[in-house]
Parts: C-alpha cells; structure tokens; sequence
C-alpha cells in the first residue's frame, strides 16, 4: 500500500482514499529499471561504428510487443540507449554500455509467465552504414516461476542478425 503525503504535517489520505488510490496504482503499468553493462566478446566480429542497444517488452517469445495508452506510453515501452563506440579490431573485446534505462512492465496482476524482455544491438547510420541494422539480439523471461519480475544479474547470449520470430522456446535459442 502507498502511503501518500497530503501535506507537509504528515497527515495521511483517509482509508477510503488511500484505498482507491492504491487499487488504481495496482491496475496501472510500472516502471522498472534496466541497467545494460557490457557486450562481451565482440572483438571484430561486428564493424568499427556507433551502437546502440534497442529494448522492447514482448508479450511472448516471437509475440508483438507491449502497447500501452497514454502519452508517451510508446516511448517507454520500446526504448534504447545512448550510442557507444567500437573500434571493430579483435583486441577491442567488450562493447560497454554502462547505462540504465528504463520501460513500464504490466502491473503484477496482470504479470503473464511468457512476458519476454528483447535486447537489440543496432549499428547507427554513417558514411559507411547508409541505414541502422540490427546486427545481433538476445531474449530473455522477464517473470519467474513465481509469478514475480525477475531482479539480479542476468547474462544472455546475442544471436547474429536481425530478430527472428522463428524462435518459439528460450531453450531453442541456448541450443
């Protein structure tokens, strides 16, 4: 339960308000927090350019991703980081990112187990890239076996290319 502050002498919202309100805060989408550290392993297997790391809650797995009314909803439930360099040669081994971000997730009672979090690495247009293109993504579960958002360190493996709704399961893609 939210306790919410009326005034500046401490004085809490009567029951009845305190209620609607925190009913009304339990059906509206929150927000959570992504903080995307590092590209392992890269080396030259990707081009010397600028890169950013695209992330959209999807429904499921090769599903649609998440839509919410509102303004500005769009923009947080799809939303990337600031461009990173990589110099492209094979000692440069991590691409890192260091930053946070941050998108709105389905209120718990709304939480489905096959809610998938994407990660797409996209090279910005240059002189050399006429357009962005993705050049690898990973996905991952973003609700445990309890029911709950998942919190922690996670590491997930980055496929080549574009994003393929081929893939129905999480195990298909370690295999």
């Amino acid at each position: 339960v939210l306790d919410v502050n009326v005034d500046g002498r401490g004085h809490l919202l009567p029951s009845a308000k305190k209620w609607r309100l925190s009913a009304a805060l339990r059906a509206s989408p929150r927000p959570i927090k992504i903080r995307i550290d590092t590209c392992r392993v890269l080396r030259d297997k990707i081009p010397r350019g600028h890169y950013v790391v695209v992330a959209t809650l999807l429904s499921r797995l090769a599903g649609q991703p998440l839509h919410y009314r509102g303004a500005g909803a769009q923009r947080l439930t799809s939303t990337r980081t600031r461009p990173v360099a990589h110099d492209g040669r094979y000692f440069d081994a991590d691409l890192v990112v260091g930053e946070c971000i941050f998108l709105l997730c389905p209120p718990d009672t709304q939480l489905s187990p096959s809610l998938t979090l994407l990660l797409e690495i996209y090279e910005c247009k240059s002189r050399l890239t006429p357009v962005d293109r993705c050049v690898g993504w990973a996905v991952f579960p973003l609700v445990s076996a309890d029911f709950e958002l998942i919190s922690g360190k996670f590491k997930a493996p980055v496929m080549r290319g574009e994003y393929s709704a081929d893939m129905r399961l999480h195990r298909s893609i370690e295999q």
